[in-house]
């Protein structure tokens, strides 16, 4: 978010910082917004979805397998009965 954010505000800080680049690159860049806009993007591509990481699971699951959260039957079944609900609203659609 730091980087997203001190590339936003170069324009505003230093207006000449691209006045050497091609004037396309002169126009997207040299708006605040959008140049965060395209720093956002790419380094949400970058960490989330080019990462190589593996998914991790949610807090939720994750403290259920440490044995630090013990689910109740109830929520065991709202889930199941959750989940066949959306698959026959699926099929009928």
């Amino acid at each position: 978010m730091a980087v997203s954010l001190a590339v936003g505000l170069i324009p505003t800080i230093q207006p000449a910082f691209y006045q050497h680049f091609p004037q396309n690159f002169q126009v997207i860049l040299g708006s605040s917004i959008t140049s965060t806009v395209i720093v956002v993007f790419v380094l949400n591509l970058v960490f989330n979805h080019w990462g190589g990481i593996a998914k991790r699971d949610g807090l939720v699951s994750t403290a259920v397998d440490a044995g630090a959260v013990v689910p109740s039957e109830q929520d065991q079944v709202d889930l199941s009965d959750a989940a066949v609900a959306r698959h026959h609203k699926v099929d009928s659609v």
